[in-house]
């Protein structure tokens, strides 16, 4: 009767909150190995899945955007975070076009902001610079690897964030070492 069905739905909403339990559990597992499967050397179609199945994870599980509905909880594991835009930075070296582009395009849909692990000026210099010194590269795929980290670093730090990246005007040991890369600065308070 009444009991009886009540019981029942009560049942049947445990057994979807510990489904829901598995499946989360599934998720973040899933998350931990596409991580995984992201580092410098891997081979080209290990790191493009595993860069294809990132990208439609991310656009599964990305926070909702002003004026979107709410949606799932997201997995555990941090996809956006300081380790992922690590390993999608030194996939940006790899030797082939395809995956440096992947990896590329994967950076710019972290948040708005500084990434994850490059929030000082300090750090920032030292990716321009590592990026400068291998600019002039003879090997295409280092030149092609430090103008796309530079490319990131305009569009994010100088473009979103305001922050001004100075650049010698030689390319000289010397003057790589020069790079001066300094936040905005904090907008003045404005008068009423």
């Amino acid at each position: 009767t009444a009991g009886a069905a009540v019981a029942a739905r009560a049942a049947s909403v445990e057994a979807h909150r510990a489904y829901a339990a598995r499946v989360g559990v599934w998720v973040d597992g899933f998350a931990r190995l596409l991580l995984g499967a992201l580092y410098p050397g891997t081979p080209f179609e290990r790191s493009m899945l595993a860069m294809k199945l990132y990208d439609i994870h991310l656009a599964t599980w990305a926070e909702s955007g002003p004026g979107e509905p709410p949606r799932r909880a997201a997995p555990a594991v941090d996809l956006l975070g300081e380790t992922a835009a690590s390993r999608l930075l030194q996939l940006l070296l790899q030797d082939l076009e395809p995956v440096r582009v992947a990896a590329f395009e994967l950076l710019c849909r972290f948040p708005r902001g500084a990434l994850p692990g490059l929030t000082t000026a300090a750090s920032v210099a030292h990716l321009v610079r590592w990026a400068l010194s291998h600019l002039g590269s003879p090997r295409a795929c280092e030149s092609d690897a430090a103008a796309y980290v530079l490319r990131l670093v305009w569009q994010r730090y100088v473009l979103q964030l305001g922050w001004r990246v100075a650049l010698p005007s030689s390319a000289s040991a010397d003057a790589r070492a020069s790079v001066t890369v300094s936040p905005a600065a904090a907008a003045a308070p404005t008068e009423a």
